[in-house]
């Protein structure tokens, strides 16, 4: 688990770029990630952030949110995100939290349904 995009040095505390700002374009930031390195992307304002106290648990909702996709799907976390961010930003920053996720990650409920219509195991 990583920050592909580290946090913006000419930003001081828990200033961040306004999108309301005429020229926000030009702070625009951005990475590229091969799916084989990183099969699950969260994408995050930064109250989810700000409602951790250091970078290590910050990174562990990441890789706890994996471990969900991975065992439920996609759908299913979707549908339990709001839920989980409106948690964390009680018990954190009390910021609103917006969350984007890109997935790699075989969905658990198609594989099933493979599996038993050929009777066997996937390759």
């Amino acid at each position: 688990m990583s920050r592909p995009i580290a946090p913006d040095p000419a930003l001081l505390a828990n200033e961040t770029t306004s999108l309301c700002l005429p020229q926000a374009w030009q702070s625009f930031r951005f990475a590229v990630v091969e799916p084989r390195f990183a099969p699950l992307v969260l994408l995050s304002t930064d109250g989810l952030a700000n409602s951790y106290a250091d970078d290590e648990a910050f990174l562990l909702f990441g890789r706890d949110v994996g471990r969900q996709v991975r065992a439920d799907g996609l759908v299913a976390v979707r549908n339990r995100m709001a839920g989980w961010l409106k948690q964390i930003s009680t018990q954190g920053s009390g910021d609103d939290i917006t969350v984007g996720m890109l997935s790699a990650f075989p969905d658990p409920a198609k594989q099933s349904r493979a599996t038993s219509s050929i009777g066997g195991a996937l390759p």
